[in-house]
C-alpha cells in the first residue's frame, strides 16, 4: 500500500532557493513560514535543505522515465545535460512540505585549512557559510 503511494509522487530535497523557484502555485502555502524557519536555522549555523513533492499520474511518470533512462544510459558528451533536462521535466510544480536543519560538525582529524581546499558550495545558504567559516 505505501509503495503504491510512493510510486505516484516525486520527492525532492535540495537547497531552498532551488526548491522555491520550482514550486507550483498550489505548493506555496507554507513558503513564508518555511523561509522564516530557514533564516533562524541559518542564523544558528545549521545546514538546511527544503523538501517538496509532486504528484504524478502513470502517464507522466512513464514519459519522464523514458527520457530519464535514455539520458542515464547515454555515453555521449551531452549526458549531463540530458540528465538535467530529465530532471527539469519532473522537478516542477512542486508542493512545499517544509525544511530540515542539521548541525554540520567536522570529523576528527579534519582541520579548517584542509577543509577549505575541499569544501564545495553546493546547496549551502550564505548564512551557513559565514557562520561555518
Amino acid at each position: 500500500m505505501f509503495y503504491e503511494y510512493l510510486k505516484a509522487h516525486c520527492f525532492v530535497f535540495f537547497c531552498d532557493s532551488v526548491i522555491f523557484e520550482r514550486l507550483g502555485e498550489s505548493g506555496r502555502e507554507y513558503m513564508e513560514k518555511t523561509k522564516d524557519h530557514l533564516s533562524k536555522y541559518g542564523d544558528a549555523g545549521l545546514r538546511t535543505l527544503a523538501l517538496a513533492y509532486r504528484r504524478l499520474d502513470e502517464a507522466a511518470y512513464q514519459e519522464w522515465n523514458e527520457v530519464f533512462q535514455k539520458a542515464k544510459t547515454s555515453i555521449d558528451a551531452n549526458r549531463n545535460s540530458k540528465l538535467d533536462e530529465a530532471s527539469e521535466m519532473i522537478e516542477r510544480d512542486l508542493i512545499l512540505v517544509g525544511a530540515t536543519a542539521v548541525e554540520d560538525k567536522l570529523q576528527k582529524g579534519v582541520s579548517m585549512p584542509n577543509l577549505e581546499k575541499k569544501f564545495h558550495l553546493v546547496g549551502h545558504k550564505k548564512k551557513f557559510l559565514l557562520h561555518f567559516a
